[in-house]
Protein backbone atom coordinates (compact mmCIF):
# COMPACT_ATOMS: atom_id res chain seq x y z
CA UNK A 1 0.00 0.00 0.00
CA UNK A 2 2.71 2.42 0.84
CA UNK A 3 4.34 1.80 -2.50
CA UNK A 4 1.13 2.86 -4.22
CA UNK A 5 0.64 5.99 -2.14
CA UNK A 6 4.04 7.40 -1.28
CA UNK A 7 6.59 8.63 -3.76
CA UNK A 8 9.51 6.31 -4.41
CA UNK A 9 12.91 7.79 -3.70
CA UNK A 10 15.52 5.82 -5.61
CA UNK A 11 18.38 6.15 -3.15
CA UNK A 12 20.31 3.99 -0.73
CA UNK A 13 20.01 5.62 2.69
CA UNK A 14 23.28 4.89 4.43
CA UNK A 15 23.26 6.10 8.05
CA UNK A 16 26.18 5.66 10.43
CA UNK A 17 24.79 4.20 13.60
CA UNK A 18 27.40 2.84 15.95
CA UNK A 19 31.11 2.89 16.62
CA UNK A 20 31.11 -0.25 18.75
CA UNK A 21 33.97 -2.69 18.26
CA UNK A 22 31.63 -5.50 17.24
CA UNK A 23 28.08 -5.16 15.97
CA UNK A 24 25.98 -3.37 13.39
CA UNK A 25 27.33 -0.03 12.22
CA UNK A 26 25.06 1.05 9.35
CA UNK A 27 22.03 0.14 7.27
CA UNK A 28 21.36 0.51 3.56
CA UNK A 29 17.65 0.63 2.73
CA UNK A 30 16.28 -0.84 -0.46
CA UNK A 31 13.84 2.05 -0.99
CA UNK A 32 13.02 5.17 1.01
CA UNK A 33 9.50 6.59 1.01
CA UNK A 34 9.75 8.83 4.06
CA UNK A 35 12.95 9.72 5.92
CA UNK A 36 13.28 9.35 9.67
CA UNK A 37 15.70 8.28 12.38
CA UNK A 38 17.27 4.89 13.03
CA UNK A 39 18.18 3.30 16.34
CA UNK A 40 20.40 0.41 17.45
CA UNK A 41 20.08 -0.86 21.01
CA UNK A 42 21.00 -4.00 22.98
CA UNK A 43 18.40 -6.74 23.18
CA UNK A 44 17.99 -9.32 25.93
CA UNK A 45 19.10 -12.73 24.68
CA UNK A 46 17.01 -14.48 27.32
CA UNK A 47 13.88 -13.43 25.43
CA UNK A 48 15.07 -15.14 22.26
CA UNK A 49 15.15 -18.76 21.05
CA UNK A 50 18.42 -20.64 21.15
CA UNK A 51 20.76 -20.13 18.23
CA UNK A 52 21.23 -22.91 15.66
CA UNK A 53 23.31 -25.86 16.86
CA UNK A 54 27.01 -25.08 17.22
CA UNK A 55 26.65 -21.28 17.44
CA UNK A 56 26.73 -18.80 20.30
CA UNK A 57 26.16 -15.05 20.25
CA UNK A 58 29.41 -13.11 19.83
CA UNK A 59 30.09 -11.29 23.11
CA UNK A 60 26.70 -12.61 24.31
CA UNK A 61 25.00 -9.71 22.57
CA UNK A 62 21.91 -9.25 20.41
CA UNK A 63 20.94 -6.01 18.66
CA UNK A 64 17.52 -4.48 18.01
CA UNK A 65 17.47 -2.21 14.95
CA UNK A 66 14.44 0.02 14.40
CA UNK A 67 13.66 3.02 12.21
CA UNK A 68 11.00 5.70 11.97
CA UNK A 69 11.61 5.90 8.23
CA UNK A 70 9.14 4.35 5.81
CA UNK A 71 11.28 2.01 3.75
CA UNK A 72 11.06 -0.95 1.41
CA UNK A 73 13.17 -4.12 1.17
CA UNK A 74 15.80 -5.36 0.96
CA UNK A 75 17.50 -4.04 4.11
CA UNK A 76 21.28 -4.51 4.13
CA UNK A 77 22.80 -4.30 7.62
CA UNK A 78 26.57 -3.75 7.81
CA UNK A 79 28.45 -5.32 10.73
CA UNK A 80 32.00 -4.87 12.07
CA UNK A 81 33.82 -7.63 13.95
CA UNK A 82 37.03 -5.87 14.94
CA UNK A 83 37.67 -8.21 17.88
CA UNK A 84 38.07 -11.24 15.60
CA UNK A 85 41.71 -11.66 14.59
CA UNK A 86 41.65 -15.31 13.49
CA UNK A 87 40.71 -15.74 9.82
CA UNK A 88 39.11 -19.17 10.30
CA UNK A 89 36.96 -17.87 13.15
CA UNK A 90 35.97 -14.89 11.03
CA UNK A 91 35.05 -17.02 8.03
CA UNK A 92 32.69 -19.09 10.20
CA UNK A 93 30.81 -16.08 11.58
CA UNK A 94 27.17 -15.83 10.59
CA UNK A 95 24.51 -13.14 10.96
CA UNK A 96 21.21 -14.47 12.31
CA UNK A 97 17.92 -12.57 12.18
CA UNK A 98 14.74 -13.38 14.09
CA UNK A 99 11.78 -14.11 11.86
CA UNK A 100 8.33 -15.50 12.52
CA UNK A 101 8.14 -19.25 13.09
CA UNK A 102 6.40 -20.81 10.09
CA UNK A 103 4.14 -22.92 12.29
CA UNK A 104 3.67 -20.54 15.22
CA UNK A 105 2.84 -16.88 14.50
CA UNK A 106 3.49 -15.96 18.15
CA UNK A 107 7.03 -17.38 18.16
CA UNK A 108 10.23 -16.55 16.34
CA UNK A 109 13.14 -18.50 14.91
CA UNK A 110 16.66 -17.66 13.77
CA UNK A 111 17.33 -17.35 10.05
CA UNK A 112 20.83 -17.11 8.59
CA UNK A 113 20.84 -13.88 6.53
CA UNK A 114 24.61 -13.64 5.94
CA UNK A 115 25.72 -12.43 2.50
CA UNK A 116 28.27 -14.95 1.23
CA UNK A 117 30.55 -15.30 -1.77
CA UNK A 118 30.34 -14.83 -4.74
CA UNK A 119 28.26 -11.75 -3.82
CA UNK A 120 30.40 -8.59 -3.85
CA UNK A 121 29.17 -7.85 -0.32
CA UNK A 122 30.56 -11.14 1.04
CA UNK A 123 32.58 -11.06 4.33
CA UNK A 124 35.89 -9.20 4.06
CA UNK A 125 38.54 -10.21 6.62
CA UNK A 126 40.75 -7.24 5.75
CA UNK A 127 38.07 -4.79 6.93
CA UNK A 128 36.45 -7.21 9.42
CA UNK A 129 33.08 -6.47 7.78
CA UNK A 130 30.07 -8.75 7.33
CA UNK A 131 26.75 -7.91 5.69
CA UNK A 132 23.26 -9.32 6.02
CA UNK A 133 20.20 -9.03 3.78
CA UNK A 134 16.63 -9.29 5.05
CA UNK A 135 13.20 -7.94 4.18
CA UNK A 136 12.82 -6.28 7.58
CA UNK A 137 14.90 -4.88 10.39
CA UNK A 138 14.48 -6.23 13.93
CA UNK A 139 16.71 -8.39 16.12
CA UNK A 140 20.13 -9.56 14.90
CA UNK A 141 22.97 -11.62 16.38
CA UNK A 142 26.51 -12.25 15.20
CA UNK A 143 26.82 -16.01 15.56
CA UNK A 144 30.22 -17.48 16.43
CA UNK A 145 30.84 -21.12 15.59
CA UNK A 146 31.89 -22.97 18.77
CA UNK A 147 31.24 -26.54 17.67
CA UNK A 148 31.23 -27.85 14.13
CA UNK A 149 28.16 -30.03 13.73
CA UNK A 150 28.26 -32.67 11.02
CA UNK A 151 25.83 -32.02 8.15
CA UNK A 152 22.47 -33.54 8.98
CA UNK A 153 21.62 -36.37 6.58
CA UNK A 154 18.08 -36.63 7.96
CA UNK A 155 15.33 -36.95 5.39
CA UNK A 156 11.65 -37.27 6.23
CA UNK A 157 8.96 -37.57 3.57
CA UNK A 158 5.85 -36.05 5.12
CA UNK A 159 2.48 -36.50 3.44
CA UNK A 160 -0.82 -34.84 4.29
CA UNK A 161 -4.32 -35.91 3.23
CA UNK A 162 -7.67 -34.38 4.23
CA UNK A 163 -11.22 -35.71 4.17
CA UNK A 164 -14.49 -33.90 4.90
CA UNK A 165 -17.60 -35.14 6.68
CA UNK A 166 -19.70 -34.18 3.66
CA UNK A 167 -19.09 -33.22 0.04
CA UNK A 168 -21.95 -30.73 0.27
CA UNK A 169 -23.38 -28.92 3.25
CA UNK A 170 -26.29 -26.52 3.73
CA UNK A 171 -25.55 -23.41 5.78
CA UNK A 172 -25.48 -22.97 8.72
CA UNK A 173 -24.67 -26.69 9.35
CA UNK A 174 -21.08 -27.50 10.26
CA UNK A 175 -18.65 -29.51 8.17
CA UNK A 176 -15.68 -31.36 9.71
CA UNK A 177 -12.30 -31.70 8.00
CA UNK A 178 -9.84 -34.34 9.22
CA UNK A 179 -6.26 -33.92 8.01
CA UNK A 180 -3.83 -36.80 8.55
CA UNK A 181 -0.07 -36.21 8.52
CA UNK A 182 2.08 -39.31 7.91
CA UNK A 183 5.85 -39.66 8.04
CA UNK A 184 7.00 -41.97 5.24
CA UNK A 185 10.60 -41.82 6.46
CA UNK A 186 13.34 -42.81 6.13
CA UNK A 187 14.13 -40.80 9.32
CA UNK A 188 11.97 -39.38 12.08
CA UNK A 189 10.41 -35.97 11.45
CA UNK A 190 11.13 -33.41 14.17
CA UNK A 191 9.49 -30.03 14.78
CA UNK A 192 6.61 -31.15 12.58
CA UNK A 193 4.10 -28.43 11.82
CA UNK A 194 0.83 -28.00 9.95
CA UNK A 195 -0.83 -24.85 8.63
CA UNK A 196 -4.55 -25.37 8.12
CA UNK A 197 -6.30 -23.02 5.71
CA UNK A 198 -10.05 -22.96 6.43
CA UNK A 199 -12.19 -21.63 3.62
CA UNK A 200 -12.83 -17.86 3.90
CA UNK A 201 -16.48 -18.74 3.27
CA UNK A 202 -16.66 -20.31 6.72
CA UNK A 203 -15.96 -19.69 10.38
CA UNK A 204 -13.68 -22.01 12.35
CA UNK A 205 -15.86 -23.35 15.17
CA UNK A 206 -13.27 -25.61 16.81
CA UNK A 207 -10.03 -27.47 16.17
CA UNK A 208 -7.87 -30.11 17.81
CA UNK A 209 -4.73 -32.13 17.14
CA UNK A 210 -3.99 -35.70 18.17
CA UNK A 211 -0.63 -34.51 19.51
CA UNK A 212 0.90 -31.11 20.11
CA UNK A 213 -1.22 -27.95 20.04
CA UNK A 214 -2.90 -25.54 17.61
CA UNK A 215 -3.73 -21.84 17.53
CA UNK A 216 -5.87 -19.81 15.12
CA UNK A 217 -4.41 -16.54 13.85
CA UNK A 218 -5.29 -14.33 10.91
CA UNK A 219 -7.51 -16.85 9.15
CA UNK A 220 -5.07 -19.79 9.44
CA UNK A 221 -4.69 -22.64 11.93
CA UNK A 222 -1.10 -23.19 13.11
CA UNK A 223 -0.28 -26.56 14.68
CA UNK A 224 2.99 -27.76 16.23
CA UNK A 225 2.91 -31.56 16.29
CA UNK A 226 6.42 -32.30 17.58
CA UNK A 227 8.14 -35.53 16.47
CA UNK A 228 6.70 -38.18 14.18
CA UNK A 229 8.48 -41.53 14.05
CA UNK A 230 8.82 -43.34 10.73
CA UNK A 231 5.40 -44.67 9.78
CA UNK A 232 3.62 -42.64 12.48
CA UNK A 233 0.68 -40.35 11.85
CA UNK A 234 -1.05 -37.45 13.57
CA UNK A 235 -4.38 -35.81 12.81
CA UNK A 236 -5.65 -32.23 12.86
CA UNK A 237 -9.41 -31.71 12.91
CA UNK A 238 -11.13 -28.45 11.83
CA UNK A 239 -14.87 -27.89 12.34
CA UNK A 240 -16.13 -25.11 10.06
CA UNK A 241 -19.49 -23.35 9.93
CA UNK A 242 -20.37 -21.93 6.49
CA UNK A 243 -20.51 -18.14 6.49
CA UNK A 244 -22.44 -16.45 3.71
CA UNK A 245 -21.57 -12.87 4.60
CA UNK A 246 -23.57 -10.16 2.88
CA UNK A 247 -25.76 -11.53 0.10
CA UNK A 248 -25.39 -15.28 0.69
CA UNK A 249 -24.32 -18.23 -1.46
CA UNK A 250 -25.85 -18.57 -4.94
CA UNK A 251 -28.85 -20.90 -5.23
CA UNK A 252 -26.73 -23.62 -6.81
CA UNK A 253 -24.17 -23.33 -4.01
CA UNK A 254 -20.52 -22.33 -3.96
CA UNK A 255 -17.50 -24.59 -4.24
CA UNK A 256 -15.11 -23.83 -1.38
CA UNK A 257 -11.57 -24.95 -0.65
CA UNK A 258 -10.07 -25.93 2.70
CA UNK A 259 -6.47 -27.08 2.78
CA UNK A 260 -3.38 -27.89 4.78
CA UNK A 261 0.40 -27.64 4.39
CA UNK A 262 2.96 -29.66 6.34
CA UNK A 263 6.68 -29.42 7.05
CA UNK A 264 9.42 -30.39 9.48
CA UNK A 265 13.04 -29.65 10.29
CA UNK A 266 14.27 -32.47 8.06
CA UNK A 267 14.81 -32.38 4.31
CA UNK A 268 11.74 -33.46 2.38
CA UNK A 269 12.59 -34.51 -1.17
CA UNK A 270 8.94 -35.05 -2.11
CA UNK A 271 7.21 -31.68 -1.89
CA UNK A 272 4.27 -32.87 -4.02
CA UNK A 273 2.53 -34.47 -1.00
CA UNK A 274 3.16 -31.60 1.44
CA UNK A 275 -0.06 -29.78 0.52
CA UNK A 276 -3.68 -30.80 0.07
CA UNK A 277 -6.97 -29.09 -0.78
CA UNK A 278 -10.42 -30.50 -0.05
CA UNK A 279 -13.39 -29.10 -2.00
CA UNK A 280 -16.86 -28.75 -0.50
CA UNK A 281 -20.08 -27.43 -2.04
CA UNK A 282 -21.70 -25.02 0.41
CA UNK A 283 -25.42 -24.40 -0.20
CA UNK A 284 -27.33 -21.30 0.93
CA UNK A 285 -29.18 -21.13 4.21
CA UNK A 286 -32.94 -21.42 3.51
CA UNK A 287 -33.40 -18.74 6.18
CA UNK A 288 -32.80 -15.51 4.27
CA UNK A 289 -30.55 -12.91 5.92
CA UNK A 290 -31.95 -9.73 7.45
CA UNK A 291 -31.22 -6.43 5.72
CA UNK A 292 -29.65 -3.57 7.67
CA UNK A 293 -28.38 -0.11 6.77
CA UNK A 294 -27.21 2.82 8.88
CA UNK A 295 -29.28 5.80 7.76
CA UNK A 296 -27.92 8.40 10.17
CA UNK A 297 -25.33 9.83 10.44
CA UNK A 298 -24.24 9.91 6.82
CA UNK A 299 -20.76 8.74 5.94
CA UNK A 300 -18.29 11.60 5.58
CA UNK A 301 -20.05 13.83 8.12
CA UNK A 302 -17.96 16.25 10.20
CA UNK A 303 -19.10 17.02 13.74
CA UNK A 304 -17.61 19.91 15.69
CA UNK A 305 -16.52 19.41 19.31
CA UNK A 306 -17.53 16.47 21.54
CA UNK A 307 -21.21 15.86 21.07
CA UNK A 308 -23.98 13.40 21.69
CA UNK A 309 -25.05 11.48 18.60
CA UNK A 310 -27.99 9.23 17.75
CA UNK A 311 -27.24 6.40 15.33
CA UNK A 312 -30.26 5.20 13.37
CA UNK A 313 -30.34 1.94 11.42
CA UNK A 314 -33.09 0.56 9.22
CA UNK A 315 -33.46 -3.24 9.50
CA UNK A 316 -35.93 -5.75 8.05
CA UNK A 317 -36.17 -9.48 7.42
CA UNK A 318 -37.73 -10.93 4.22
CA UNK A 319 -38.88 -14.20 5.85
CA UNK A 320 -39.13 -13.39 9.53
CA UNK A 321 -38.44 -10.61 12.01
CA UNK A 322 -35.39 -8.72 13.22
CA UNK A 323 -34.72 -9.45 16.88
CA UNK A 324 -31.76 -7.17 17.59
CA UNK A 325 -29.47 -4.61 16.00
CA UNK A 326 -26.09 -4.11 17.69
CA UNK A 327 -24.00 -1.02 17.04
CA UNK A 328 -20.21 -0.73 16.94
CA UNK A 329 -17.76 2.19 17.06
CA UNK A 330 -14.30 1.50 15.59
CA UNK A 331 -14.93 -2.21 16.05
CA UNK A 332 -15.94 -1.92 19.71
CA UNK A 333 -19.48 -2.83 20.76
CA UNK A 334 -21.55 0.19 21.83
CA UNK A 335 -24.66 -1.82 22.65
CA UNK A 336 -27.98 -3.04 21.31
CA UNK A 337 -30.27 -0.46 19.75
CA UNK A 338 -33.81 0.30 20.82
CA UNK A 339 -36.63 -0.27 18.36
CA UNK A 340 -37.95 3.20 17.53
CA UNK A 341 -40.37 2.10 14.78
CA UNK A 342 -41.17 -1.23 13.19
CA UNK A 343 -38.02 -1.21 11.05
CA UNK A 344 -35.78 1.29 12.82
CA UNK A 345 -33.31 0.79 15.66
CA UNK A 346 -31.47 3.64 17.37
CA UNK A 347 -28.80 4.14 19.99
CA UNK A 348 -27.43 7.31 21.55
CA UNK A 349 -23.69 7.83 21.96
CA UNK A 350 -22.37 10.47 24.35
CA UNK A 351 -18.96 12.03 24.81
CA UNK A 352 -17.57 11.02 21.44
CA UNK A 353 -13.80 11.37 21.34
CA UNK A 354 -12.09 13.61 18.82
CA UNK A 355 -11.04 11.96 15.59
CA UNK A 356 -12.42 9.40 13.16
CA UNK A 357 -15.28 7.08 14.13
CA UNK A 358 -16.34 4.14 11.97
CA UNK A 359 -19.81 2.95 12.92
CA UNK A 360 -21.13 -0.51 12.12
CA UNK A 361 -24.37 -2.39 12.77
CA UNK A 362 -25.17 -6.12 12.96
CA UNK A 363 -28.77 -7.30 12.62
CA UNK A 364 -29.90 -10.70 13.95
CA UNK A 365 -33.18 -12.27 12.86
CA UNK A 366 -35.57 -14.52 14.79
CA UNK A 367 -33.71 -17.66 13.63
CA UNK A 368 -30.26 -16.37 14.55
CA UNK A 369 -29.02 -15.38 11.10
CA UNK A 370 -27.00 -12.16 11.00
CA UNK A 371 -26.06 -9.52 8.49
CA UNK A 372 -23.72 -6.53 8.60
CA UNK A 373 -24.47 -2.98 7.53
CA UNK A 374 -22.03 -1.04 5.41
CA UNK A 375 -19.66 1.02 7.55
CA UNK A 376 -20.30 4.72 8.12
CA UNK A 377 -17.28 6.93 8.80
CA UNK A 378 -17.50 10.34 10.47
CA UNK A 379 -15.01 12.73 12.04
CA UNK A 380 -15.44 14.57 15.34
CA UNK A 381 -13.43 17.75 15.05
CA UNK A 382 -12.07 20.25 17.50
CA UNK A 383 -12.76 23.95 17.17
CA UNK A 384 -9.79 24.87 14.97
CA UNK A 385 -10.32 25.89 11.36
CA UNK A 386 -8.27 24.03 8.79
CA UNK A 387 -8.54 23.58 5.04
CA UNK A 388 -6.22 22.65 2.20
CA UNK A 389 -5.88 25.67 -0.10
CA UNK A 390 -3.47 24.15 -2.63
CA UNK A 391 -3.76 22.18 -4.82
CA UNK A 392 -7.41 22.60 -5.74
CA UNK A 393 -9.66 19.58 -5.45
CA UNK A 394 -10.17 17.92 -8.84
CA UNK A 395 -6.73 18.90 -10.14
CA UNK A 396 -4.93 16.64 -12.61
CA UNK A 397 -1.17 16.64 -12.03
CA UNK A 398 1.53 15.09 -14.20
CA UNK A 399 3.43 12.07 -12.84
CA UNK A 400 6.84 12.95 -11.43
CA UNK A 401 5.73 16.40 -10.29
CA UNK A 402 7.03 17.77 -6.98
CA UNK A 403 3.81 18.75 -5.21
CA UNK A 404 3.57 21.38 -2.49
CA UNK A 405 0.59 20.92 -0.19
CA UNK A 406 -0.56 24.08 1.58
CA UNK A 407 -3.14 24.32 4.33
CA UNK A 408 -4.67 27.26 6.14
CA UNK A 409 -5.07 26.54 9.85
CA UNK A 410 -5.89 28.61 12.91
CA UNK A 411 -7.07 27.66 16.40
CA UNK A 412 -10.17 29.14 17.99
CA UNK A 413 -7.95 30.00 20.94
CA UNK A 414 -4.44 29.10 22.14
CA UNK A 415 -1.87 27.68 19.77
CA UNK A 416 -1.53 25.00 17.13
CA UNK A 417 1.02 22.35 17.97
CA UNK A 418 1.27 20.90 14.46
CA UNK A 419 -0.43 20.46 11.09
CA UNK A 420 0.02 17.00 9.57
CA UNK A 421 -0.80 16.02 5.98
CA UNK A 422 -2.23 12.65 4.92
CA UNK A 423 -2.57 11.00 1.51
CA UNK A 424 -5.07 8.14 1.31
CA UNK A 425 -4.97 7.91 5.14
CA UNK A 426 -1.17 7.58 5.26
CA UNK A 427 0.84 10.33 6.94
CA UNK A 428 3.15 12.33 4.71
CA UNK A 429 4.58 14.26 7.65
CA UNK A 430 4.13 17.56 9.43
CA UNK A 431 3.91 20.78 7.47
CA UNK A 432 6.29 23.68 8.01
CA UNK A 433 4.79 26.99 9.12
CA UNK A 434 5.40 29.40 6.22
CA UNK A 435 3.03 32.14 7.38
CA UNK A 436 1.20 32.76 10.68
CA UNK A 437 -1.77 30.65 9.49
CA UNK A 438 -0.26 28.67 6.62
CA UNK A 439 1.56 25.32 6.65
CA UNK A 440 3.22 23.62 3.71
CA UNK A 441 4.74 20.24 2.90
CA UNK A 442 6.61 19.20 -0.24
CA UNK A 443 5.88 15.72 -1.63
CA UNK A 444 8.39 14.81 -4.33
CA UNK A 445 7.95 12.86 -7.55
CA UNK A 446 4.28 11.98 -7.50
CA UNK A 447 3.41 8.53 -8.78
CA UNK A 448 0.43 7.86 -11.01
CA UNK A 449 -2.78 7.31 -9.04
CA UNK A 450 -5.78 8.87 -7.33
CA UNK A 451 -5.19 10.63 -4.02
CA UNK A 452 -7.34 11.98 -1.23
CA UNK A 453 -5.56 14.58 0.93
CA UNK A 454 -6.52 15.90 4.35
CA UNK A 455 -4.73 18.16 6.81
CA UNK A 456 -5.04 17.50 10.54
CA UNK A 457 -4.40 20.42 12.90
CA UNK A 458 -3.57 19.58 16.54
CA UNK A 459 -3.79 22.26 19.21
CA UNK A 460 -1.90 22.60 22.48
CA UNK A 461 -4.44 20.39 24.27
CA UNK A 462 -3.87 17.55 21.74
CA UNK A 463 -7.32 18.13 20.24
CA UNK A 464 -7.32 17.46 16.50
CA UNK A 465 -9.32 19.01 13.67
CA UNK A 466 -9.42 17.40 10.23
CA UNK A 467 -9.97 19.32 7.02
CA UNK A 468 -12.44 18.36 4.35
CA UNK A 469 -10.66 16.08 1.86
CA UNK A 470 -9.48 17.22 -1.55
CA UNK A 471 -9.14 14.79 -4.44
CA UNK A 472 -6.52 14.90 -7.17
CA UNK A 473 -5.43 12.57 -9.94
CA UNK A 474 -1.84 12.08 -10.99
CA UNK A 475 -1.99 11.21 -14.64
CA UNK A 476 -1.07 12.45 -18.08
CA UNK A 477 -3.97 13.96 -20.01
CA UNK A 478 -4.88 11.76 -23.00
CA UNK A 479 -4.17 13.23 -26.41
CA UNK A 480 -6.67 12.75 -29.23
CA UNK A 481 -7.13 14.33 -32.64
CA UNK A 482 -9.67 14.04 -35.43
CA UNK A 483 -7.98 12.96 -38.66
CA UNK A 484 -11.13 12.56 -40.77
CA UNK A 485 -13.08 14.56 -41.90
CA UNK A 486 -10.88 17.54 -42.67
CA UNK A 487 -11.62 21.08 -41.51
CA UNK A 488 -14.39 22.77 -43.52
CA UNK A 489 -15.18 19.59 -45.45
CA UNK A 490 -18.60 19.45 -47.16
CA UNK A 491 -20.77 16.33 -47.45
CA UNK A 492 -24.28 15.53 -48.62
CA UNK A 493 -26.74 15.33 -45.77
CA UNK A 494 -28.51 12.08 -44.80
CA UNK A 495 -25.57 9.93 -45.87
CA UNK A 496 -23.38 7.80 -43.63
CA UNK A 497 -20.30 9.80 -42.59
CA UNK A 498 -17.07 8.00 -41.60
CA UNK A 499 -15.20 9.73 -38.75
CA UNK A 500 -11.70 8.71 -37.63
CA UNK A 501 -9.80 9.81 -34.51
CA UNK A 502 -6.26 9.06 -33.42
CA UNK A 503 -5.46 8.75 -29.70
CA UNK A 504 -2.11 8.54 -27.94
CA UNK A 505 -2.16 5.03 -26.46
CA UNK A 506 0.86 5.83 -24.30
CA UNK A 507 -1.62 6.74 -21.57
CA UNK A 508 -3.81 3.67 -22.15
CA UNK A 509 -6.86 5.39 -23.61
CA UNK A 510 -9.92 3.46 -22.47
CA UNK A 511 -12.52 5.02 -24.76
CA UNK A 512 -13.12 7.86 -27.22
CA UNK A 513 -16.51 9.58 -27.38
CA UNK A 514 -17.66 11.76 -30.28
CA UNK A 515 -19.63 15.01 -29.99
CA UNK A 516 -21.34 17.20 -32.57
CA UNK A 517 -22.11 20.76 -31.50
CA UNK A 518 -21.49 19.65 -27.91
CA UNK A 519 -24.02 16.81 -28.09
CA UNK A 520 -22.90 13.20 -27.62
CA UNK A 521 -23.44 11.18 -30.79
CA UNK A 522 -21.64 7.91 -29.99
CA UNK A 523 -18.71 5.82 -28.78
CA UNK A 524 -15.90 5.33 -31.26
CA UNK A 525 -14.61 1.81 -31.95
CA UNK A 526 -10.92 0.97 -31.48
CA UNK A 527 -9.95 -1.35 -34.33
CA UNK A 528 -6.22 -0.53 -34.44
CA UNK A 529 -3.58 0.34 -31.86
CA UNK A 530 -4.36 4.05 -31.74
CA UNK A 531 -7.16 4.50 -34.31
CA UNK A 532 -10.81 4.94 -33.35
CA UNK A 533 -13.67 4.92 -35.86
CA UNK A 534 -17.32 5.94 -35.89
CA UNK A 535 -19.99 5.97 -38.58
CA UNK A 536 -22.46 8.83 -38.20
CA UNK A 537 -25.59 7.57 -39.88
CA UNK A 538 -27.88 9.89 -41.83
CA UNK A 539 -27.02 13.22 -40.17
CA UNK A 540 -29.24 16.16 -41.04
CA UNK A 541 -28.09 19.16 -43.03
CA UNK A 542 -26.34 21.90 -41.15
CA UNK A 543 -23.05 23.26 -39.81
CA UNK A 544 -21.42 20.98 -37.22
CA UNK A 545 -18.46 21.29 -34.89
CA UNK A 546 -17.03 17.83 -34.15
CA UNK A 547 -14.90 17.04 -31.10
CA UNK A 548 -13.52 13.76 -29.75
CA UNK A 549 -13.00 13.16 -26.01
CA UNK A 550 -10.52 10.46 -24.92
CA UNK A 551 -10.76 8.92 -21.44
CA UNK A 552 -8.02 6.92 -19.70
CA UNK A 553 -8.63 4.20 -17.04
CA UNK A 554 -8.38 6.81 -14.25
CA UNK A 555 -11.24 8.82 -15.74
CA UNK A 556 -8.98 11.67 -16.90
CA UNK A 557 -10.15 13.14 -20.19
CA UNK A 558 -8.54 14.98 -23.08
CA UNK A 559 -10.38 16.75 -25.87
CA UNK A 560 -9.40 17.12 -29.52
CA UNK A 561 -9.23 20.36 -31.42
CA UNK A 562 -12.63 21.08 -33.03
CA UNK A 563 -13.28 20.29 -36.67
CA UNK A 564 -16.03 22.19 -38.52
CA UNK A 565 -17.93 20.43 -41.30
CA UNK A 566 -20.93 21.32 -43.47
CA UNK A 567 -23.65 18.85 -44.42
CA UNK A 568 -25.48 20.11 -47.46
CA UNK A 569 -29.11 19.21 -48.14
CA UNK A 570 -30.48 18.48 -51.61
CA UNK A 571 -31.93 21.45 -53.56
CA UNK A 572 -35.10 21.34 -55.66
CA UNK A 573 -34.94 22.22 -59.36
CA UNK A 574 -37.70 24.43 -60.83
Amino acid sequence: MLRAVLALVSISALSCLSKAQDGPVSVTYGSVYKTGSIKIEPYDLTNLPGLPAGYSALADKAYLITTTSVVGPPQVVHFKTSSITDREVFENLRIFHTERDTFDPDASKWVDVTVLSPDARAPDFSTKSINSVSDDLGVFVIGKLILKAPPSPSVADLAVACTSSANRVTAPNNVTYTCRVTNNGPQAATETGVIGSPTPDGTLVSSNASQGSCKFRGGSLYCKLGTLAVGASATVVMVIKPYEGIGGFPREGKMTATGADVGSREVDNNAANNSVTEMTLMLPDPNLPPQVEIESPKSGAYLVRPTALTIDAKASDPDGTVDTVEFFDNGKLIGAGSRSTANHFTISVRELQFGRHVFGAVATDNKGRQNIAGAVSIIVNGSARVEIVSPLSGSVISPGTNLTLTASARPESGILKKVEFFANDISLGEGAQVQPTQYSLRWPKLERGSYSFVAVATDGSEVSTTSAPIMIKVSTIPKVSLVRPAEAARFPASTNLSIIAKADQGDEVKKVDLYANGKFIGHMTNDELDVFRFTWRSPQAGLYVLTAVATNPMGVTGESAPVKIILVGSQRKN
